[in-house]
């Protein structure tokens, strides 16, 4: 039987009389190794409901309430987890089997290896004979200890048994993880390197990302659809926001920094404001580091919302008079380099392409139209994106007759085009595209569902001809015209899109130094999201994380992620 899994108390006494007691813990210090809190995956339990039972409760009420109310405050306060029962142990109980023992405080394994094992985790109460400095600050010990050991009981190694560790030099101890969650974390409360004994007793922001990632975030899931988004560098931060449209029609916004635990929801407007499944479009500006929303409201008017250098966000500003574009339609905000321009593209209420732009950070400017009326449905999907050849900025969008039109500008010149560069009849009239630039061979390329379901991709190398469209999967990948999502992942220099099926599944396509296509393949199981729904997808460099994000049929919104070019995390509530 091995005692791989103990808490040395001895070993942390000096450290320990110097913080027991301190309100103050150490500041968090987020790892920026890039490889993905540890775990023995097949340890997990397949439930969040687990139970507990004391071998030997004896006169120890106080101290078992202790002991409940330390992991009610962390790991519960921060999953879906439940501790259940807390009865006394009787033959055959399953579940954590807590032995109340004055010896070094441990489980006898990891996870759900713990399920029904007689005095599986064992705990201190008294420390006459071990850790005697902890018989003054009983509580505090008893507390911080246990903590450290649920997370055991959770199936957590030692976060610094970790090949990509750094700053700790303690020797390995316990079971080593084979499963990444997170990257790495000093101040996990699973790291015996962590500046404060064992965390004084509270969960690192990775820790409560990593219990969510395993067992789901809990009671109080985030509602919202059509998510997207940005990542907003400033400060030598890097923030991931993601917005989306709540219930009541509002504003939402969560957000993280440097990989850290996800912050919100907040709302950034009143009620009423969009309409749902209306699409945002955000966008970094770099001009006084703006972080820049955009949207057509309910009203039928494009608003934008903003923040400069990471500071309050704006109110909503309508940029166009009502009735400008359809309620919710889409719309494509992108930075131009040349004249430090920001421009939305969108189709309005008589079916034309529409520019609104600033430069310089100065006043807006238009909407004026780029083409003729009827060029397609007002609101559209539509797409834009800059291709440094030639300083070009380009757009795509699904037109009336089912095939897709193009428009573009080089060296901020004057606009060309639309034209079509595809076939009409490929998809529905006003279905949603997406362009990619692909550094490889210089490459852009835009992707939509056609009509049978297919992924299909058009493309184009060193600014030269457009070529396709070209099926990439066989048919019932995608619902016809709907959400489509592409981002280029650096590792492995890889393209990859997502498309939710008409099952409900999140598949991806990929694609590795500009060989052949891969997949589809299912990062969901069936029936995750509302076939063809909105997806949002990111590559965040910190961690060198791709991250998903759609809406679950309840309206809850979720998140897929791989870090390091690893195998997807399976999905979880956000």
């Amino acid at each position: 039987m091995a005692h791989g899994f103990i808490l040395t108390i001895a070993r942390c006494v000096p450290l320990l009389a110097a913080l027991v007691g301190s309100s103050t813990l150490a500041q968090e210090r987020i790892g920026t190794t890039s490889q993905p809190l540890s775990v023995q995956r097949a340890s997990v339990w397949p439930s969040p409901q687990i139970g507990v039972c004391w071998e030997n409760p004896g006169n120890n009420a106080t101290e078992r309430g202790w002991v409940r109310s330390a992991v009610q405050r962390t790991w519960e306060a921060a999953s879906a987890v439940r501790f259940t029962g807390w009865g006394t142990c009787a033959s055959g109980t399953r579940g954590i089997r807590i032995q109340i023992i004055d010896n070094h405080s441990h489980t006898e394994g990891l996870g759900s290896r713990l399920d029904g094992k007689a005095n599986g985790m064992q705990l201190n109460f008294t420390f006459k004979n071990f850790s005697k400095s902890c018989q003054s600050t009983r509580q505090y010990c008893i507390e911080a200890i246990a903590t450290h050991e649920f997370g055991h009981a959770l199936g957590l190694a030692h976060e610094h048994n970790r090949s990509d560790r750094f700053d700790c030099a303690e020797a390995h101890q316990g079971t080593e993880p084979d499963y990444f969650v997170t990257p790495y974390d000093t101040t996990s409360i699973m790291n015996y390197c962590n500046p404060t004994w064992n965390g004084g007793g509270n969960l690192s922001d990775l820790d409560r990302l990593g219990v969510n990632v395993l067992y789901g975030k809990g009671t109080a899931p985030v509602p919202g659809s059509s998510p997207e988004i940005v990542s907003y560098k400033t400060f030598n931060l890097e923030q991931f926001e993601t917005m989306f449209v709540a219930p009541n029609g509002s504003l939402g916004l969560v957000w993280k920094v440097n990989n850290s635990w996800w912050k919100g929801p907040v709302s950034l407007s009143g009620p009423g404001l969009l309409p749902q499944g209306a699409h945002i479009s955000m966008v970094s500006y770099p001009p006084n580091n703006q972080l820049e929303a955009f949207y057509a409201a309910s009203d039928g008017a494009v608003h934008v919302t903003y923040k400069a250098k990471n500071g309050a966000w704006s109110n909503p500003i309508r940029l166009t008079p009502p009735n400008t574009v359809r309620p919710g339609g889409d719309l494509s905000a992108v930075f131009y380099p040349l004249n430090n321009q920001l421009e939305v593209l969108f189709i309005g209420s008589n079916g034309a392409l529409n520019v609104l732009w600033k430069a310089q950070n100065g006043s807006w400017n238009g909407p004026a139209a780029l083409s003729g009326p009827g060029q397609a449905p007002s609101g559209a999907g539509i797409t834009a994106t800059y291709y440094p050849l030639n300083h070009q900025l380009e757009v795509m969008f699904a037109g009336n007759d089912g095939g897709i039109g193009l428009a573009w500008k080089a060296q901020n010149g004057r606009w060309n085009g639309p034209f079509g560069i595809a076939p009409p009849r490929q998809m529905p009239a006003g279905g949603r595209i997406t362009l990619q630039y692909y550094p490889l061979n210089n490459q852009f390329e835009a992707f939509f569902v056609d009509n049978s379901g297919r992924v299909n991709v058009l493309w184009k190398a060193q600014n030269g001809r457009w070529n396709g469209p070209a099926a990439i999967t066989g048919p019932g990948t995608g619902v016809p015209g709907g959400s489509i999502v592409a981002s280029f992942y650096p590792l492995n220099n890889q393209l990859e899109v997502a498309t939710v099926g008409p099952n409900g599944a999140v598949n991806l396509t990929w694609k590795a130094q500009n060989g052949r296509w891969n997949g589809p393949v299912a990062l969901s199981n069936a029936g995750a999201a509302t076939p063809g729904s909105p997806l949002a997808m990111r590559y965040q460099t910190m961690a060198n994380q791709l991250e998903i994000f759609y809406t679950d049929p309840g309206g809850l919104l979720n998140l897929i992620f791989k870090a390091q070019n690893g195998a997807w995390n399976r999905p979880f509530r956000l």
